[in-house]
């Protein structure tokens, strides 16, 4: 017997729902600046962490915290939309699709891409100092920063030439080192319930 848990399968529905309306007629989100990067982060960002805490049986745990945990990859994920926007854009622009960048042109979407990196980069920073956020998880902050480092220099040469081959290389480099920035948080993550669960 298949048990199938209906939040989870609600929660998938919305998820395809979300990514039809972008892509295809009559909808077509992608060709609405603004509503574009709003909809890939809603849909890249919010939804799949969502169904992970369903999977893990914890959607039902504070609201509050939720947001707070999500917050920050739904703008990595806005941002991360507008930068593969500004490598598009010639293909965009001349196939009639009028996302964000096509609009209001690859200098403005690097900008607004840059600081929407900036505030989820920050935001464990302004999370402690509103006491919302532990300071001793601040250490993977420290830990995860200078990996960064070498994407902040590609995104420096987005935002003074936004071509398509300084985007690709940008994308190249958050690969790279995103997958080790990941790995270490992850091994983070499980030391602390190590820890936690030797503690009780």
């Amino acid at each position: 017997m298949i048990l199938v848990d209906a939040t989870l399968v609600s929660l998938f529905l919305i998820y395809l729902v979300f990514g039809t309306a972008y892509s295809a007629p009559p909808f077509r989100l992608k060709t609405v600046p603004v509503v574009d990067f709003i909809v890939s982060g809603v849909g890249a960002g919010f939804m799949p962490f969502m169904m992970g805490l369903e999977l893990t049986e914890r959607l039902g745990s504070n609201i509050f915290s939720i947001m707070l945990a999500v917050v920050p990859l739904m703008l990595i994920h806005c941002g991360g939309h507008i930068i593969q926007a500004v490598g598009d854009y010639e293909v965009d622009r001349k196939m009639g699709v009028h996302t964000f960048v096509v609009r209001y042109g690859r200098k403005n979407g690097a900008i607004v891409a840059g600081f929407m990196f900036l505030l989820a980069g920050f935001s464990p920073l302004a999370y402690s100092v509103f006491g919302l956020l532990s300071y001793r998880h601040l250490f993977l902050f420290f830990i995860v920063f200078p990996l960064s480092i070498p994407i902040i220099k590609r995104y420096a040469s987005v935002l003074k030439k936004p071509s398509t081959k300084n985007v690709v290389n940008m994308q190249k480099t958050a690969t790279k080192y995103g997958l080790v920035g990941a790995t270490v948080m992850l091994g983070y993550t499980l030391l602390v319930k190590i820890a936690s669960a030797n503690a009780h």
